[in-house]
């Protein structure tokens, strides 16, 4: 499991945008956690989540609440995927949520399943709210007391609707595989996991791609991609090839190769727009 710090400006109390993959394309990372509590809104197409271990299936309504505790990661989308992110900060929750209804959202791991299906009108109210909220990041204190409104109406509408998303457990021999590749600092054989994770590497290969909806060969690529861009950050300790062996790949070619095809572009290109982008 990865911590993962987010990026948030210092003077507003958490962030709102809109997740949608870029020509079939997006970046999966490691099963991660975080300090703020996040909330996703589904507008179109099919997802997953596995998170801890269960698995979410995810469809137009569907609304998920990411405790700071829960080890959680985005498996699988279709291309017409979209959905609202926001995360709030502690200190928003301190300060919005002070009675006994919204106590939930200030735990670390409240105990049941946080994760509902909408109805059409609760829908678009909650995504006309977030479109509207998205434009105000300029103005922070507006942009805080949005988000502070959009904390408790969509509390609110997780409260009062009544069809729980579909989930379903993890089996054991997946997440001891996911477990293996996800730590392995170097490219490991999918017949050492197999053992590792006590099935026949059919049955397991079957069963992982089922339950995550992806192979365990891209599950691994993945893991390796996020991995290299925690050792490289920004290029100041280490180069992209020493960076590219450490974190799993057997050479620079082929992490060349993986991560053009993950992420879109080539690694230099990437940099450069990160560049750009401060």
């Amino acid at each position: 499991m990865a911590y993962q710090k987010l990026n948030l400006a210092e003077q507003l109390d958490g962030s709102l945008w809109l997740m949608q993959p870029i020509a079939g394309r997006f970046r999966m990372q490691q099963q991660h956690t975080h300090r703020e509590l996040e909330f996703n809104l589904v507008l179109s197409g099919r997802g997953a989540y596995v998170i801890d271990e269960r698995r979410y299936e995810l469809s137009r309504g569907t609304l998920l609440w990411l405790f700071p505790r829960q080890q959680h990661v985005l498996v699988d989308i279709s291309d017409d995927f979209a959905m609202w992110i926001g995360v709030f900060k502690p200190k928003l929750l301190r300060r919005a949520c002070r009675t006994a209804q919204t106590q939930p959202l200030r735990r670390l791991l409240p105990r049941g399943l946080f994760c509902k299906q909408l109805v059409i009108d609760p829908l678009e109210r909650l995504d006309g709210f977030c479109d509207d909220l998205a434009t105000w990041e300029s103005t922070p204190d507006r942009y805080n007391a949005g988000l502070a409104h959009l904390l408790m109406q969509a509390w609110w509408a997780f409260e009062e609707a009544d069809e729980i998303t579909q989930t379903m457990d993890i089996h054991a021999a997946v997440e001891r595989a996911a477990r293996m590749l996800r730590d392995a600092e170097q490219d490991v054989s999918m017949g050492e996991v197999a053992k590792t994770a006590g099935l026949s590497e059919s049955h397991l290969s079957r069963l992982f791609r089922e339950q995550t909806g992806v192979s365990m060969v891209q599950f691994r690529q993945r893991c390796m991609v996020e991995r290299f861009l925690q050792l490289y950050g920004r290029g100041r300790r280490m180069n992209m090839t020493e960076a590219a062996l450490a974190a799993g790949f057997g050479s620079y070619v082929q992490f060349h190769r993986v991560f053009s095809r993950l992420m879109g572009r080539g690694p230099a290109e990437h940099f450069r727009r990160l560049e750009r982008a401060d």
